[in-house]
């Protein structure tokens, strides 16, 4: 019997289809795992490269705010805020003196925060320059003033099928 099992294989010239089905089911075993864990972690990859973007772009949009916070002439320094229907809208302002003084506009637009500048013309008078996007995935922008203290909040909107935000804030204090 083991002789003629043998005579069989050596004449045979391909595989059978039992032994193609089951070389194919255990590729299959081998390599669904394997596949699931490649997807997984290439998913994960870009969620979190994603998060690292909006959380970089919004940590560089309040270092300017602060930066010409720092910058500007301080009395020029103002909170506007508006409420309409217990929404409340805040805009921060304030003036850079300079060879051509500059004054910037920080407001919440949808979700994005925008920084207007205009430069101040001969006439006296405020041209505008640009306006900017600085921040986007915005939830909330906050500025409040208490005597000589200015907070600014931002809150980020880092993953908007978790909700997870960010929140940023930073104190300024104003010097005479």
């Amino acid at each position: 019997m083991m002789k003629r099992a043998r005579k069989y294989l050596s004449v045979s010239l391909g595989y059978t289809l039992v032994e193609l089905l089951l070389a194919i089911a255990i590729a299959g075993l081998i390599t669904g795992p394997a596949l699931m864990f490649f997807i997984s972690n290439y998913t994960t990859y870009f969620k979190e490269t994603n998060k690292m973007d909006v959380q970089q772009v919004a940590r560089a949009g309040m270092d300017i705010i602060v930066t010409n916070m720092r910058k500007a002439k301080q009395s020029s320094i103002q909170v506007y805020k508006n409420t309409i229907n217990s929404d409340t809208a805040y805009k921060l302002e304030l003036v850079i003196e300079g060879p051509t003084n500059k004054r910037y506009t920080y407001y919440l637009d949808g979700t994005n925060l925008l920084q207007k500048e205009e430069e101040q013309q001969p006439s006296g008078n405020w041209g505008e320059k640009a306006s900017n996007q600085l921040m986007y995935n915005v939830t909330e922008f906050k500025a409040v003033k208490n005597a000589s203290l200015i907070t600014v909040t931002v809150k980020v909107k880092i993953d908007g099928i978790n909700g997870y935000e960010m929140e940023l804030k930073n104190s300024h204090k104003i010097r005479n």
